[in-house]
């Protein structure tokens, strides 16, 4: 009985991960739980001239201080161009420049737009601005995330723009860069959904020997 209430707990938690990741939209982390670097691996698409970015993939850049950032929109990209880079799937990183704690600088939104068309899934607007927290990780690197953006089914020839709306960006510039949805540098990936299912059958089938060998 025991391993049977086991096993209808493991598919459950199997079930539910699954559910979650195909209701996925764009959520913000703020702070990041891993380390997350602006390098031309993993560019920049609004920023300043701290950027590192590889030929031909330019960045927007944003003012050096102002009380409003209010419609920004990047450059044109290709889907290839995101996918040659990151891939599919990919984080947003957001390099805040603050000294305060929290941060003065709030997000009101980061809209994706395929083809001209607003893409909602890949789209992040929140009820009201996000005031970051402002804990600083250092100059080029990220302090909150926004993801996972997924562009599965969507032409490779499709265009792609984004959307950017601060306030109280007061203390220089902030960077927006993309990185790989597996992080593209240290830490530990997240494992995909059927990576989940396996490792649960392999215990289910742990459990289910060791009640075997108890039997005999």
């Amino acid at each position: 009985m025991r391993y049977a209430k086991l096993a209808a707990s493991a598919l459950l938690a199997m079930s539910s991960f699954l559910a979650l990741n195909a209701n996925a939209e764009i959520l913000l982390s703020d702070p990041v739980s891993k380390t997350y670097q602006q390098t031309t691996n993993s560019p920049c698409i609004f920023g300043g001239p701290s950027c590192s970015n590889p030929s031909g993939f330019d960045y927007t850049s944003l003012p050096l201080s102002g009380t409003t950032q209010d419609y920004i929109r990047s450059s044109t990209y290709t889907v290839q161009q995101i996918i040659d880079l990151v891939g599919r799937t990919f984080l947003i990183g957001i390099d805040i420049n603050t000294t305060d704690q929290p941060a003065t600088e709030k997000l009101v939104y980061f809209k994706t737009s395929i083809n001209g068309a607003l893409n909602t899934a890949n789209s992040y607007t929140p009820a009201q601005p996000y005031q970051f927290l402002g804990l600083d990780n250092g100059n080029g690197y990220a302090d909150a995330t926004l993801g996972l953006f997924d562009l599965t089914g969507i032409a490779s020839t499709a265009t792609i723009m984004f959307d950017l709306s601060m306030l109280n960006a007061t203390d220089g510039v902030e960077t927006f860069f993309l990185i790989r949805a597996d992080g593209g540098g240290p830490g530990n990936n997240v494992p995909e959904p059927g990576t989940i299912a396996i490792l649960g059958l392999g215990l289910l089938g742990m459990g289910f020997a060791a009640k075997r060998r108890r039997g005999k």
